[in-house]
C-alpha cells in the first residue's frame, strides 16, 4: 500500500521479508530497508533454531518459543539505531511452525492480521 511505482520492497527478498526452512515459515512487512539490513525473516528463523533450541523433534504445544524469537527481532534488532544514529524501522512479522503453531507481532500501530482455527 502506498509504495512508490517501480520500487521493490523487502517482502519478495528471501531472508529479509520472507523465509522458510524445515522448521518454520516467516513473512514480514514494514520499513523494507531495515528488514533488508537486518535480514529479519532469516534472523527470526535462526534465533528459533539456534538460540531457543527448536528442532525437528520439538513438538510445541503453544507458540511461546515462536513469540520469543519474533519479539527479539521485531522489538530488538529492528528497533535499534543504525551506526549513523538513524532510528530503527517499523513493521511486523508472522511466523508459522511445522506443527501449525503461529505468532504475529508488530512494533507499530495499524498492521492488521487475522487467523482461523
Amino acid at each position: 500500500t502506498n509504495q512508490r511505482y517501480h520500487r521493490v520492497g523487502d517482502s519478495p527478498i528471501i531472508g529479509s521479508g520472507t523465509y522458510a526452512n524445515h522448521l518454520c515459515a516467516i513473512s514480514c512487512t514494514g520499513h523494507g530497508e531495515w528488514f533488508i539490513r537486518c535480514v529479519a525473516a532469516h534472523d527470526i528463523a535462526k534465533r528459533l533454531e539456534y538460540k531457543h533450541g527448536y528442532d525437528e523433534t520439538s513438538c510445541a504445544t503453544d507458540n511461546a518459543l515462536l513469540r520469543k524469537a519474533l519479539e527479539e527481532v521485531v522489538f530488538g534488532t529492528l528497533m535499534s539505531e543504525s551506526d549513523d544514529g538513524e532510528q530503527g524501522g517499523a513493521g511486523g512479522a508472522i511466523i508459522l511452525d511445522k506443527d501449525g503453531n503461529f505468532a504475529a507481532d508488530m512494533n507499530c500501530p495499524g498492521m492488521y492480521h487475522g487467523w482461523i482455527y
